[in-house]
């Protein structure tokens, strides 16, 4: 497994030619976080080129991107233009789409791992999204029946901001202008959470660097916890195919818990998730396993150290 730093970001890790070092780095962010890791269900990076995505969390379950026509097409970027920047880093362009009209998806299957969860966080990377027309994106849809996870990007006028809907209940929001963003050709960073004790929400968005912006809403009628699912998922679109996010995505990923809030990532971790996203770009499919060395540091720590700071609970 190949671990790089890079000197191309401010405010990131610090530069080094020591492998044996960097890797410290890597694994000491991973520490951090192990706890979290244990309830991610779905990982998509984006640095294998072809039509089939492989998930590096505890779904492996992959997703094959599409065209308009539904076609497998190759929507990863060149090398580099990920989020890092470093080499070997891409990304999922969906740039060509146009909103509300038939464009580019990324299926996957059934994935019974979401039903019944009673928390979750979805976090990701976004940019380049066209604001000059009105229109409203996917970035993950899941729903059947009633059941489910929606998580759309809607821009119209000066609003543009992100709605999630659970079980088919009508959606909340962000605030207006939280996911301006997006549209520019500098990553953005978000994070959706949801509290299925209580339909509370919370949606976190930020920069490369620096602290991450807040706003929260609550469901009218709380949607409780996930449904029983029992269509395909869509990265990027929905099934109908219709609603492509015209933009780029990077570093997609779904933690979840069907057992209390196990599944609520902190602002302390989703900040060390998003400076994990500039210190390492794991070779495919060595995620996992890069992750499992950091849940041993973080086990041998919280044994030498009684780290409770480090405590959750699995899902």
């Amino acid at each position: 497994m190949k671990l790089q730093t890079t000197h191309q970001h401010p405010g990131a890790w610090t530069p080094t030619k020591n492998k044996g070092l960097r890797s410290i780095f890597a694994i000491a962010i991973v520490a951090a976080i192990a706890g979290s890791l244990q309830a991610q269900i779905l990982e998509y990076r984006f640095n294998t080129s072809g039509s089939t995505q492989s998930s590096d969390g505890s779904s492996s379950q992959s997703i094959t991107t599409k065209d308009g026509a539904n076609v497998n097409t190759d929507y990863i970027s060149a090398s580099t233009t990920g989020v890092s920047g470093l080499a070997g880093d891409s990304a999922l362009d969906f740039s060509s789409a146009t909103w509300q009209t038939a464009g580019p998806k990324g299926q996957g299957a059934v994935l019974s791992d979401l039903n019944g969860l009673s928390s979750f966080t979805i976090a990701g990377w976004a940019k380049n999204a066209d604001t000059s027309t009105n229109g409203i994106g996917r970035i993950f849809y899941d729903s059947s029946s009633g059941a489910g996870i929606d998580l759309l990007y809607t821009t119209t006028g000066s609003q543009k901001q992100l709605s999630l809907s659970v079980n088919g209940a009508a959606g909340v929001a962000s605030t207006a202008t939280q996911y301006s963003g997006f549209a520019s050709s500098n990553w953005t960073f978000f994070a959706v959470t949801y509290d299925g004790s209580s339909g509370a929400v919370q949606f976190y968005s930020g920069a490369t660097t620096g602290s991450l912006t807040l706003s929260t809403a609550t469901f009218g009628t709380n949607p409780g916890n996930v449904g029983t699912i029992a269509s395909s998922f869509y990265v990027g679109n929905a099934s109908t195919g219709n609603r492509p996010f015209d933009g780029w995505l990077d570093n997609f990923r779904i933690y979840g818990s069907t057992s209390g809030t196990a599944g609520i990532l902190s602002s302390t971790e989703l900040l060390d998730i998003r400076n994990y996203d500039f210190t390492t770009v794991p070779e495919p499919n060595a995620t996992a396993a890069f992750f499992a060395m950091g849940a041993v540091l973080f086990i041998v720590t919280r044994r030498k150290l009684g780290a409770s700071s480090f405590r959750r609970a699995s899902s």
